[in-house]
């Protein structure tokens, strides 16, 4: 523990350190976003909810939303319209998993796609990287290197009896320039309500990509596999969303 601890006080008071992370942060001043644009996304979602370990309910369903900046900054994301589609009245009630992905695609969580500088500058923002791979390595004077920020999942709201954090950071992966290139969140969880019940998990992992496109930072793709449990209710979920779906 103590070389750890040793080893990483030298990675954040290296110079590399502070220059890769200098880097970043100008790369991002430089690439604001000048205009408001919107883009479709392919996305595939697989929801499956669980109650005392039997299936309970599936939802699976692929699509397009666009998402996009519009001029007074706001993020907004729609549904292309199939002209023949008529959607009106009273509708019926969501499922499970529905309601959910409602919630994931969310204007505020789809921000990524509509301006990814943004997003990135307001994890930089959060406070210093807490570490930087390879540290000391003469394989980080060229390739990507990897900011790593402090990112733990909100607690549940219990009593715990006994509760630990299994993992809780944010892994940016970076060119020397500063040019982003993947961002990894690994979230994790594992707590008991008492001895005998009431067992509460997460495992979350979800990854960006990026790339440049006309001199312009774009979100290309987005993975996330997550399986939560809250006592007695649990469901697993995969999404996929690729730039480039069809409106």
């Amino acid at each position: 523990m103590a070389s750890a601890i040793v080893m990483l006080a030298a990675a954040l008071c290296s110079p590399g350190f502070s220059q890769d992370l200098a880097s970043f942060k100008s790369f991002l001043a430089s690439h604001a976003l000048q205009d408001a644009r919107s883009a479709p996304i392919a996305y595939k979602v697989d929801y499956r909810a669980y109650s005392d370990g039997k299936p309970k309910g599936r939802f699976q369903h692929s699509g397009t939303l666009v998402i996009g900046l519009g001029l007074d900054g706001v993020t907004y994301v729609g549904t292309p319209w199939a002209p023949k589609s008529l959607d009106l009245g009273e509708p019926a009630p969501s499922s499970e998993g529905e309601a959910w992905f409602r919630r994931f695609s969310d204007p505020a969580r789809m921000a990524p796609w509509a301006d990814p500088a943004a997003v990135l500058g307001a994890l930089a923002d959060m406070g210093p990287a807490k570490a930087i791979e390879p540290p000391q390595e003469e394989a980080a004077t060229e390739g990507p290197r990897i900011l790593i920020f402090s990112m733990e999942a909100p607690r549940p709201n219990a009593n715990f009896w006994t509760f630990q954090v299994k993992a809780g950071e944010a892994r940016l992966h970076i060119q020397k320039d500063g040019t982003p290139l993947r961002l990894d969140v690994i979230q994790g969880y594992r707590g008991r309500l008492s001895p005998h019940f009431g067992r509460y998990g997460l495992d979350r992992r979800e990854t960006w990509t990026f790339n440049m496109d006309k001199g312009r930072l774009r979100t290309t793709s987005y993975h996330l596999v997550l399986h939560r449990q809250d006592w007695k209710h649990s469901f697993q979920v995969e999404v996929e969303m690729t730039a480039g779906g069809s409106q």
